[in-house]
């Protein structure tokens, strides 16, 4: 497993940190133990994922941009108002403006060659503390997330949790993990575990846990704003939220159909956008009024979103058509 770390200062470079414009081999990867807890973990269940889409029956809302193959992870750059987007074969991340929907750049990503009989490597893109994206990359199996709390990094690879440092891995913790997300001011980590059915919050320093509450089995994706939680119930068809403070628990379920499975958030409009996988679709629900959803239609597969708040531009991602849709919504 390699594993790399980027920024998006780099990426127009292509260059890694520690050496330009190279495959820099990763740091020797400590041994995976454990993080302590207050409790033993839960027995592990089955990941959920996304549903198979059907054909589509509307025309996608706002543009469509052909990016390559098989888009599966995408990040908004709010400063340079752009998408990195994730393709493979080769693997590449992929520049597109959110204003302009044109492709840039498209960018090799370093040391991403596969042997014979690896996996195509994954490629984590990480929403930055002031707007810039990191990348990670590895051979381990998708999906996967990242997150930044209090300076450090953080990817999920294999179910597990890897903190990295400057040429790799520096610390590991096992947690059967599905997505990560910084929360309270990146001040926690949010861990989301589908298959041991729970959402923990982590100290990121000492990566011990400090809370947890029961999560749906079917919980895939979360997105995280102020004090609040937003986990995607794929196969119980439903958008839960959970509150931090005073201390971690459920304050609202609500119905979605769907399958709804990747989930953002923008932070200006506080507007939360939930892809459909079943139906195609996108459903934008006001924060301020959870009651007055919007769905719109959307690319085939709609397995990868981002947001880029500087342009109300929501960027969804087909790995079934090899594009990417555009939607601008100014208001």
């Amino acid at each position: 497993m390699r594993t790399a770390l980027l920024s998006a200062a780099t990426l127009v470079l292509a260059a890694l940190l520690g050496g330009c414009g190279g495959s820099t081999p990763a740091a020797q990867m400590p041994a995976r133990t454990p993080a302590p807890t207050a409790s033993a973990p839960a027995a592990a269940g089955p990941q959920a994922g996304p549903a198979v889409s059907p054909p589509l029956a509307r025309r996608p809302a706002g543009r469509v941009v052909s990016v390559g193959a098989r888009p599966d992870a995408v990040g908004a750059d709010v400063l340079g108002r752009q998408f990195a987007v994730a393709v493979h074969d080769p693997a590449r991340l992929v520049l597109v403006g959110s204003r302009t929907g044109r492709v840039s750049q498209r960018v090799a990503v370093p040391g991403a060659v596969p042997r014979p009989g690896d996996p195509t490597p994954a490629v984590f893109l990480l929403q930055g503390q002031l707007g810039r994206d990191a990348v990670a990359v590895s051979s381990a199996a998708r999906p996967a997330s990242a997150a930044v709390a209090l300076g450090r990094t953080f990817v999920t690879v294999g179910g597990e949790v890897d903190v990295l440092g400057r040429d790799g891995p520096v610390a590991h913790f096992s947690t059967a993990t599905t997505a990560i997300a910084a929360a309270d001011a990146a001040t926690h980590l949010a861990v989301l575990s589908g298959p041991r059915r729970v959402l923990e919050l982590y100290d990121p320093r000492t990566l011990r846990r400090i809370a947890s509450v029961a999560a749906p089995a079917g919980a895939t994706h979360l997105a995280t704003l102020d004090d609040r939680v937003y986990v995607t119930d794929t196969t119980g068809n439903a958008v839960l939220t959970y509150a931090t403070q005073p201390r971690l628990h459920r304050v609202a379920h609500c119905a979605l159909a769907g399958a709804p499975y990747a989930i953002a958030v923008d932070p200006i409009r506080r507007i939360l956008a939930v892809t459909l996988t079943a139906a195609n679709g996108l459903t934008l629900i006001p924060l301020t009024a959870p009651t007055a959803t919007t769905t719109l239609p959307t690319v085939r597969q709609p397995n990868a979103l981002a947001i880029d708040a500087s342009t109300s531009t929501i960027a969804v991602a087909s790995p079934a058509s090899g594009t990417l849709q555009l939607i601008s919504r100014h208001r």
